[in-house]
């Protein structure tokens, strides 16, 4: 079982999202704690499935002090609240082993100042001692309190985010090794310069999965079902009129007399107008840019970018398939994707199948 414990200093922040978010990814723990969220518990709770968490438990800041919450996966462990405050979590923790053991998470502010003796806190001392723990140390991360010294696009071509994962791991590497230096104006300034660096690192390489996991497209149509596909055919059948007849049981004939012409000549002449390259770039401005590719990889944004100088060719052929001169065949090829329906699917039925 694995456990992770975090002092994020904000989780509101999307770059501390992006990094716990990063590590939940690497380490996969079964039981996470965070403390100084900044944010109130409702927030930090719906955070959970970002993270790959099914439960949480929240404690909400005061203003933008404190905050703590407890993440775990039901399926590996249990957890059973105790106790909860301002400074700690506490509960029992059973994995799927049936090993039971309690948990609790602290978070104390420092408001700064030279750190307090042993001595100086003999309960927790001999706490520690009479449950037989030891202090494990910790690798140089800077108190809040020190935070605050020094006042402080993504491009289309592809090297930009070549090895963007490796990127990263090498500026956390360095920004790790200058946070544990010697605290000064200087060396802040440094810092502040590796985690902008960092923030820019992590939106491309956000926005490189954003295209290829068509987020949008999963959220507002990849959750149909065929319940819905079926509610959808029936209630078009029953909006459909197939015929009217009229009271000695004869088809009503004349029904269409009824309705008065609403396309006038100058209507007509207009929609029978031949289609113009302002029409066709205004159908590609509609689209959105970052749905689906087709099987040329490229997504709408690239014409919508670049209208001026693919526009001429893009128009010309649209306007000889609409004229007749061409098929359209060549451009209705299209991607088959294959969508889970069920979680680690193993046949071909647990798929559904979708069209990009």
């Amino acid at each position: 079982m694995n456990t992770l414990a975090w002092n994020c200093r904000g989780i509101g922040n999307p770059r501390a999202v992006r990094a716990l978010r990063n590590w939940c990814s690497s380490f996969g723990p079964d039981l996470l704690f965070i403390s100084e969220t900044k944010i109130n518990k409702e927030t930090v709770e719906k955070l959970k499935d970002k993270f790959g968490f099914d439960n949480a438990i929240g404690v909400s800041s005061r203003g933008l002090s404190g905050g703590l919450c407890m993440f775990w996966k039901s399926e590996s462990v249990s957890f059973n609240l105790i106790s909860l405050s301002q400074h700690h979590i506490a509960g029992d923790v059973v994995t799927s082993e049936g090993l039971s053991w309690r948990f609790i998470g602290l978070y104390e502010k420092k408001e700064g100042g030279a750190d307090l003796e042993r001595r100086a806190i003999p309960e927790f001392r001999d706490t520690l001692e009479a449950c037989n723990l030891r202090d494990l140390g910790f690798e140089g991360q800077w108190f809040t309190w020190e935070r605050g010294l020094s006042e402080e696009t993504m491009g289309w071509s592809g090297k930009h985010f070549e090895n963007l994962g490796k990127q990263i791991r090498e500026v956390e590497k360095v920004l790790k090794e200058a946070q544990g230096r010697e605290v000064s104006v200087e060396n802040i300034s440094v810092c502040l310069a590796l985690e902008k660096n960092m923030d820019d690192l992590y939106d491309k390489q956000e926005a490189y999965w954003y295209l290829r996991s068509r987020v949008s497209d999963i959220k507002d149509g990849d959750r149909n079902t065929s319940y819905f596909h079926h509610k959808a055919s029936q209630r078009r059948k029953r909006n459909e009129i197939k015929g009217l007849i009229d009271s000695t049981d004869e088809a009503c004939k004349e029904v269409l007399s009824a309705f008065h012409t609403t396309i006038t000549p100058n209507h007509n002449e207009a929609l029978l107008k031949p289609f113009d390259k302002k029409e066709i770039f205004a159908a590609v401005c509609e689209m959105h840019p970052c749905k689906a590719p087709g099987p040329d990889g490229m997504h709408a944004i690239f014409y919508q970018k670049y209208w001026h100088i693919v526009g001429d060719d893009v128009s010309n052929h649209v306007c000889n398939i609409l004229d007749g001169i061409c098929s359209p065949e060549p451009v209705n090829n299209t991607n088959i994707i294959l969508i889970p329906k069920v979680k680690s699917p193993t046949s071909l039925k647990e798929f559904r199948p979708i069209a990009l």
